[in-house]
């Protein structure tokens, strides 16, 4: 890898990879609808009354 551009090329997919992943479990713990119960996607039922 000594032509930069590859090297720049590797670091920007690297941060949008983390950007996307991050934006997605934030994402992710807030929508709660089809997980169940809890937002951490355990399964466990919501609770019915």
């Amino acid at each position: 890898m000594t032509n930069p551009y590859i090297q720049y090329a590797f670091i920007a997919f690297m941060f949008g990879f983390a950007v996307w992943y991050i934006i997605r479990m934030i994402k992710n713990s807030f929508g709660s609808g089809k997980n169940g119960g809890c937002s951490k996607g355990c399964g466990c039922a919501p609770e019915k009354k």
